[in-house]
């Protein structure tokens, strides 16, 4: 995993999964502890963009488990990447959906 820009003042990794990650933007737990917000590749369906949620919880670092508990979104048209606004909905939207699980 390598740090990605995204957001200023936001830690992204750029990860690789052993089975192909839902595509558009999901939410789950990484290492059983820390919550994050992720966006697949829409060229690469095992490749994706971390975003950690919270100040609490392990960093995310190589090697760790990823648990997908749902979808944020689904894809972008055009096969695009999201830009810095659609990240800042998809972090926001996330951390609804783990308030109200």
């Amino acid at each position: 995993d390598k740090a990605a820009p995204l957001l200023q003042g936001v830690d992204a990794k750029t990860c690789e999964a052993a089975d192909a990650l839902p595509p558009g933007a999901f939410y789950g737990i990484v290492g059983g502890a820390r919550p994050v917000v992720g966006c697949t590749d829409p060229s690469r369906a095992t490749q994706c963009q971390l975003v950690a949620l919270g100040e609490s919880g392990p960093a995310l670092a190589s090697g760790q488990a990823l648990a997908v508990l749902g979808t944020v979104r689904g894809p972008l048209s055009g096969g695009a990447g999201p830009d810095e606004k659609q990240w800042a909905k998809d972090i926001a939207a996330a951390k609804e959906m783990f308030a109200t699980a």
